[in-house]
């Protein structure tokens, strides 16, 4: 497993989120958790293999939940869906220090480029930090 993704796949941004993700990332290379829980033993049990960390944080709660938890080991580059614009919210995710945010309103073609450019780097050479460069559609 190289990426492990925090997304419930029963709301409909989840599905969605889960549904451009898998056109990159193929089955077994990605792990979905619902929960917290899930998430914390995913965490345990595959550590040294993963490349990326996926959070959707639908709701405030959810965000601010994950700012608490403290779960994530620094060296993992992480992928973070935000529910919102505002400054209260966007300074919250920034705390998080992820490699790349989005919003719950995105098509999320952004986060599947992300993170096929860190599944394409040889395990001991991604980093939390990714530059990725965007081309505009013509």
């Amino acid at each position: 497993m190289d990426v492990l993704v925090l997304a419930d796949d029963r709301s409909r941004v989840g599905r969605r989120l889960l549904k451009q993700i898998r056109s990159v990332v193929p089955k077994e290379r990605m792990e979905v958790c619902r929960t917290f829980k899930e998430l914390y033993q995913c965490l345990q049990r595959a550590q040294d293999k993963l490349k990326a960390v996926l959070l959707l944080a639908e709701t405030r709660t959810r965000l601010w939940q994950l700012r608490y938890l403290g779960l994530l080991p620094e060296q993992l580059p992480l992928i973070l869906v935000l529910p919102e614009r505002t400054r209260e919210v966007i300074q919250a995710g920034f705390s998080l220090r992820p490699c790349f945010s989005t919003y719950v309103d995105s098509a999320f073609h952004e986060v599947a480029q992300v993170l096929n450019h860190i599944l394409a780097q040889p395990l001991g050479n991604v980093q939390r930090k990714v530059t990725v460069t965007f081309s505009s559609p013509e």
